[in-house]
């Protein structure tokens, strides 16, 4: 006995076919008319806002990923010095009471180096070097060893420099703070550029 083939039972349906990209916007425009204000918009408002704000917020992240650290600054720079004060009086370095500079001229600066030393102005002789650390936003300077420089160089970090700082960059302009001293500087270049446009 033949059977008998319902061909009504075959034909397609009605509804269409939903590709994963419209399932996923159908999912989106669900959860996202449920927030205030932002469900009033049409979904593809709602789409282009949100990946606006996404792009915003990654950009002011990277910013600040790749924004130079305290640490960098220092190191990218050589600071001019303005002034100095040890406990409360100003100071002059060596060079500064045996020569005379014309204004604009950067007589005497700091030098922070990648490898650990830093170069600083001498009170009784030109130069000295000393070892320089950031660490827990900090700057601790202390003396080289002895057999790595001279007697004096040693001393003066010791009397004038050795300490912890709190640092402070706005700009171009350098403050260094330990407890007996405080040092203004302000990066090199820009000294030129001040007197260059006069």
């Amino acid at each position: 006995m033949s059977k008998r083939i319902d061909i009504g039972s075959f034909h397609e349906s009605d509804e269409p076919v939903k590709t994963p990209v419209k399932r996923w916007f159908h999912w989106f425009d669900h959860q996202t008319a449920l927030f205030p204000i932002l469900g009033r918009l049409h979904p593809e408002f709602r789409l282009i806002l949100i990946l606006a704000i996404i792009a915003i917020l990654t950009g002011i992240m990277l910013f600040w990923v790749l924004l130079p650290g305290t640490e960098e600054k220092l190191i990218r720079q050589s600071w001019c010095i303005e002034q100095m004060h040890f406990n409360g009086k100003k100071i002059m370095t060596y060079r500064e009471r045996s020569q005379q500079h014309p204004d604009g001229y950067c007589g005497q600066h700091i030098r922070f180096r990648e490898d650990g030393t830093i170069l600083l102005p001498g009170i009784n002789e030109h130069r000295i070097v000393a070892k320089w650390k950031w660490k827990n936003r900090r700057l601790t300077i202390s003396p080289l060893t002895p057999q790595a420089v001279s007697p004096l160089n040693t001393s003066e970090v010791k009397t004038y420099f050795e300490g912890n700082y709190r640092v402070k960059i706005k700009g171009k302009d350098l403050l260094l703070q330990s407890d007996h001293i405080i040092i203004r500087a302000r990066a090199f270049e820009q000294l030129w550029e001040r007197h260059e446009k006069r």
